[in-house]
C-alpha cells in the first residue's frame, strides 16, 4: 500500500502478486474502509498467475488522521484463498506559507515596514501565523495573528522606533496549524539613509 506516508490529496494504490499454484488464472476483490466503515470495492478478472494487479483508493475518500485499510481476496474461480489486509492512517499536511512580502522595499528610518503572508494549508485547517522580528541579527519581540484561513493573508508592523540607519531587519514568518509547524521563512531589508 503506497505511499506509505499519505497525505489528503495522495491516492492510495494497494498492490499484490496474483499466484495460483494450478497456474489458474483468477480474480481479486479489493475492499475499502475508512475508519471501518465500507468505502469502495473493485473485482479484475483474468489476471494471469503470477502478475501484479493493483486499485487505487482516491483522495477525497479520507480526511486527515483517518484510518484506511484494503482487503485482498484472490479468487481462482472456485475457492478464495487468503486475505490479506494492509491499513495506513493518513497524516497531517504541514501548514506552508504560498506568498509573503516584507515592505516598503526601500525603507528609510521614518518608515513603518509591514510583513505580509498568505497562509496554505492542504487539510484546509485555520492556522496561527508566528512573527518574529530581528534586527542585526537580535531578537526584537514576536507576535502571533490566530485563526487565519488558508489562502487568506495576515499582516504586522514594525515602526520605525525599533531600528535605525544601516540596521539590517528581519521578519521570520512560521505558520502554525494547531498540529505541526510549517518551514519557516525570512525576509530581510536594509534601512536606508535618507
Amino acid at each position: 500500500l503506497i505511499p506509505a506516508v499519505a497525505y489528503t490529496t495522495n491516492n492510495l494504490n494497494a498492490t499484490v502478486n496474483y499466484a495460483d499454484v494450478d497456474s489458474d488464472a483468477g480474480t481479486v476483490y479489493f475492499d475499502w474502509w475508512v475508519n471501518g466503515t465500507p468505502t469502495a470495492s473493485a473485482a479484475p478478472s483474468g489476471v494471469s498467475a503470477g502478475t501484479n494487479v493493483s486499485d487505487i483508493l482516491t483522495f477525497g475518500n479520507y480526511s486527515r488522521w483517518a484510518n484506511v485499510t484494503v482487503q485482498a481476496v484472490p479468487n481462482d474461480g472456485t475457492t478464495n484463498g487468503t486475505a490479506v489486509n494492509v491499513s495506513i492512517n493518513i497524516s497531517n499536511s504541514p501548514p506552508d506559507v504560498i506568498e509573503s512580502t516584507l515592505i516598503p522595499v526601500i525603507a528609510y528610518t521614518n518608515n513603518t515596514l509591514n510583513a505580509t503572508m498568505t497562509l496554505g494549508d492542504t487539510d484546509n485547517d485555520a492556522g496561527t501565523i508566528y512573527f518574529d522580528w530581528f534586527v542585526n541579527d537580535t531578537w526584537q519581540y514576536a507576535e502571533a495573528v490566530n485563526s487565519v484561513e488558508g489562502d487568506t493573508n495576515a499582516s504586522v508592523v514594525l515602526n520605525p522606533d525599533n531600528f535605525t540607519r544601516w540596521s539590517n531587519v528581519t521578519i521570520q514568518i512560521t505558520p502554525y496549524d494547531g498540529t505541526v509547524n510549517g518551514t519557516a521563512i525570512n525576509k530581510s531589508i536594509n534601512i536606508t539613509n535618507l
